[in-house]
């Protein structure tokens, strides 16, 4: 037997039939029923769903064969996956390329083979549904035709396979996301909420989606609300904004919210994400900064900051009044410049320590 031929796309073919994960899946009637119906269209003892993976081609449906895989370098499908052309051979014993294969001359003594490539969407052949018998033979029109018909049959089952895990998928981060996802109408109304919902505002889901958004949006919101509602009617691609929402328990939690339109529908995909507790801290934080500012400008003796190099960065009015400058000057100068020449020493040592430890004490002197 000659050397078996490697798709070009080989790598990208590979990865393309591991990311639909069928391979070693059990049996599934949908494909038994397919190979059923190409066994009897085409009169033939053997039919095989076969994908054809780095080392082996496996049978994900099979009718007349016991086994569930075989060697990649026994393969007759490895031909097949060259083109999405169908391939038969008529009589393997008297093809060069098959006749010393052992599946030839021995169980299950294979003399025809045709195989209709699956090519997925994206043009990759990820395997065949093949008919075998033990003695050779050829299609008729109507056979190669069904045997088309139950390839795209195929390649349909196991994309929509993969689409259904993949909303599974979608359906669980749906459900535990702490963000409030949801498909909202423009007439105001919830279509569908996640759990998050109930969490967040304590209302019940039956509620919720039997209520009016704008009855817990804040009434100061309202035109807000209204004018980015308006944005996706009029084509805006995405909306983001903030919006007030009241709770079951009379309070409001500030909700960052970012949508898009769905084009068939006209509804809107919206997640919210609680910013109500990132507001507070945020708040408090200014109000420190304030407190901070007031004492640092008001203090009577010498404040400042600097870098580690002793450049100034800021420093207090009375500071400055102190050593007998404006703040203004002092912002050009470095605590070298303040202090004596025998002192410079001492300084360097005390932002030696400042970069190592992060932090020092000390006396200071300056200059009159």
């Amino acid at each position: 037997m000659s050397k078996l031929p490697i798709p070009p796309n080989e790598k990208a073919r590979l990865q393309a039939l591991d990311s639909y994960n069928v391979l070693n899946t059990l049996s599934e009637a949908e494909y038994d029923r397919i190979t059923e119906l190409a066994s009897i269209i085409c009169e033939t003892p053997i039919s095989l769903i076969s994908l054809v993976d780095e080392k082996r081609q496996w049978f994900k449906s099979k009718v007349g064969l016991d086994v569930t895989e075989t060697s990649r370098d026994l393969a007759f499908c490895q031909h097949a996956i060259m083109d999405t052309a169908r391939f038969d051979v008529e009589d393997a014993s008297l093809d060069e390329r098959f006749r010393d294969n052992d599946l030839v001359t021995g169980d299950p003594n294979i003399r025809f083979y045709s195989g209709q490539p699956l090519i997925d969407p994206n043009g990759y052949a990820l395997g065949t549904i093949c008919v075998i018998d033990r003695k050779p033979r050829v299609l008729n029109d109507t056979q190669k035709r069904a045997l088309k018909i139950l390839a795209d049959e195929t390649i349909a089952l196991i994309v929509e396979r993969r689409q259904k895990h993949e909303l599974q998928y979608f359906e669980k981060l749906f459900e535990v996301s702490n963000d409030l996802i949801c498909i909202a109408g423009t007439d105001g109304y919830f279509k569908k909420i996640n759990g998050a919902f109930t969490r967040v505002l304590g209302w019940s889901e039956e509620y919720i989606l039997n209520t009016s958004s704008f009855d817990f949006v804040h009434p100061d919101d309202h035109e807000l609300t209204q004018r980015e509602l308006g944005k996706i009617s009029a084509g805006e691609p995405g909306i983001s904004f903030l919006q007030r929402i009241r709770t079951k328990s009379g309070s409001y939690r500030t909700i960052q919210w970012s949508g898009v339109p769905e084009g068939l529908t006209g509804n809107i995909f919206g997640v919210g994400r609680d910013i109500t507790e990132e507001q507070i801290k945020e708040q408090q934080l200014a109000v420190s900064e304030s407190k901070l500012r007031a004492f640092f400008d008001n203090s009577q003796g010498f404040m400042c900051t600097h870098d580690l190099e002793g450049k100034f960065l800021s420093v207090n009015n009375a500071g400055a009044a102190v050593l007998g400058y404006t703040r203004d000057e002092i912002m050009q100068m470095t605590l070298f410049d303040i202090v004596p020449p025998e002192r410079r020493p001492f300084m360097e040592a005390y932002l030696e320590k400042m970069q190592i430890d992060g932090r020092a004490s000390g006396p200071m002197s300056t200059l009159a």
